[in-house]
């Protein structure tokens, strides 16, 4: 009779088949006797250990196997570092602030002073808040109350925190309004200064020329309707307001220095400058870069010619390589670099900012001759000799990295900044735009990537940070 033939061998549980489920089961404990060994000669070993020269087997007193000789360890591992992942340090640093915030609520109704603070730090909710209630206070009679007299100057300085708040918190309907309610700003009603002079705040006088910029810059967007109350404002040219503005400044700067005044004269000429350089910006953005150069140069010629301001040279630069001419930039920021070392030559004060806009200009220029390498060198070396602007500085050096195809590497330069300048990086909105955007390329899952920068930033960040650049 012949043998049954052998059972055919159970299907293996280590490999699941196709459709099942569940999870691998363990490999299964198999049990086993081995032989035991044998020595050259045919004959089984001695449990204990083997042989040595002389034929001697080492007696082990538990009856194990001996143990082997000693053997040098190996050295232990490095530790193993973690994976690079965007945006891990910002989920990591917890960096100081720059400075030591106020709180709102130690803040008196009424208190000017600590309102400008408030506005110093970027706590623009809580100066609308402050302003807003004091201006709704009991009147102040005899010293009681907080709101004070009507038309008195702390009265309209009180206004103008609450038009400006309005303004950075982007509610400019309200701010036009607000604007609106006080009607003419140069009238007697408001000449409750010593002397019977005008009372109303220049800030007053700035906002009024640039709310209807501002406002049309939103509209461009498209998140909000255009103002009713501005459309006036939208029809006219600010560059217009800007030099209106910047013919009164000049106006009481000759009274100021005819008068003596020393400090007052010192004054009126920074806002007659700065109305003048809102002029060339408000040029540029309407796209009429010949009148931006031509103030420009009117500028430039206002000043001795062995003390050209290197500033103004660099801001020709810029508009020269926005009409495309890489040549003329080029001249305009070799001029300027050589007036910031004719002054420093002459031994007097240079600012970190100044000498590091020479490295800002020549990285801008080899950016537009698409020399990307040497641009991001010249604004690494910005960024390290003026930590008071490095905030821009770093942010064209991440975008020199990209354009170097080293994403890892910007978006690291970026980070590092964040880490190091919270509140300088923090309102600088292209910049986090761009981690924005490397995040959607770099990052794994972007959107955690985006909200973690969120997270990061809004420790920092003015009240008057756009939120859309850090949207997720």
């Amino acid at each position: 009779m012949m043998a049954p033939p052998p059972a055919a061998p159970p299907a293996s549980r280590l490999i699941p088949t196709p459709g099942s489920s569940g999870p691998v089961p363990a490999p299964p404990a198999f049990a086993f006797s081995p032989a035991p060994p044998t020595n050259v000669f045919g004959g089984g070993l001695p449990i204990g250990g083997v042989p040595d020269g002389d034929g001697h087997v080492p007696i082990d007193p538990s009856g194990g196997v001996p143990a082997r000789p000693s053997v040098p360890a190996a050295p232990p591992a490095p530790p193993r570092q973690p994976a690079w992942r965007p945006a891990a340090v910002l989920q990591a640093a917890q960096p100081a602030t720059s400075f030591a915030k106020i709180h709102p609520e130690t803040v008196a109704l009424g208190d000017v002073q600590a309102l400008h603070a408030l506005a110093r730090q970027g706590a623009w909710r809580a100066t609308l808040e402050k302003a807003t209630a004091a201006l709704q206070a009991p009147a102040d009679v005899g010293g009681n109350g907080a709101r004070p007299a009507t038309n008195s100057p702390a009265w309209l300085c009180l206004k103008t925190f609450q038009a400006v708040a309005l303004a950075k918190l982007r509610r400019y309907a309200e701010a036009t309004d607000a604007l609106a309610a006080l009607g003419d700003l140069d009238d007697s009603r408001y000449n409750t200064a010593p002397g019977g002079a005008c009372a109303t705040p220049y800030a007053l006088r700035v906002l009024q020329a640039e709310l209807p910029n501002l406002a049309a810059a939103e509209d461009s967007r498209g998140d909000v309707a255009r103002p009713a109350a501005a459309s006036a404002g939208y029809r006219a040219s600010s560059s217009d307001a800007s030099y209106a503005l910047a013919e009164r400044c000049e106006a009481e700067l000759a009274t100021t220095s005819a008068r003596g005044d020393a400090h007052a004269a010192r004054t009126w000429r920074r806002r007659r400058d700065a109305a003048l350089h809102s002029a060339v910006n408000a040029h540029v953005r309407e796209g009429d870069f010949l009148a931006a150069l031509a103030r420009l140069d009117w500028l430039a010629r206002r000043r001795p010619a062995d003390t050209p301001d290197p500033t103004l040279l660099s801001l020709a630069g810029r508009v020269h390589l926005l009409l495309g001419d890489v040549e003329g930039a080029g001249m305009c920021f070799v001029a300027s670099a050589d007036a910031v070392e004719r002054a420093a030559a002459r031994g007097a004060p240079v600012a970190a900012d100044v000498s590091a806009r020479c490295d800002l200009d020549a990285g801008t220029l080899a950016m537009a001759k698409k020399d990307y390498a040497g641009a991001r060198r010249r604004f690494a070396a910005a960024a390290a000799s003026a930590p008071a602007s490095d905030a821009v500085a770093a942010n064209n050096c991440v975008a020199a990295a990209v354009y170097t195809c080293d994403l890892r590497g910007a978006i690291d330069t970026l980070e590092h900044a964040l880490v190091t300048r919270p509140t300088a990086v923090a309102q600088l909105e292209s910049a986090l735009r761009n981690a924005g955007s490397m995040y959607d390329l770099a990052a794994e899952n972007p959107a955690i990537a985006k909200r973690q920068l969120a997270a990061f930033v809004a420790r920092f960040a003015p009240d008057d940070l756009d939120p859309r650049c850090v949207r997720t």
